[in-house]
């Protein structure tokens, strides 16, 4: 079986280090399972999909960065 996964979503903050410039600190995976698109499924199924993932992701982002301020 073929498919297609996007990355998952990471916030992070950069923070500064010194001499050396930035690094990052604070990575959180945002989505606990990777969006897949399966050849076999139609285009219509596969957005409608992605857009409720899409959004679950989102609003758990959000609500992640809003605890972090």
């Amino acid at each position: 079986m073929s498919c297609i996964s996007s990355p998952v979503l990471v916030p992070f903050r950069r923070v500064p280090a010194g001499d050396e410039g930035v690094e990052t600190e604070g990575e959180t995976p945002i989505c606990k399972e990777v969006f897949q698109i399966n050849y076999k499924e139609s285009t219509v199924e596969a957005e409608a999909r992605f857009k409720d993932w899409l959004e679950a992701a989102i609003e758990r982002g959000l609500s992640h960065w809003e605890a972090t301020l």
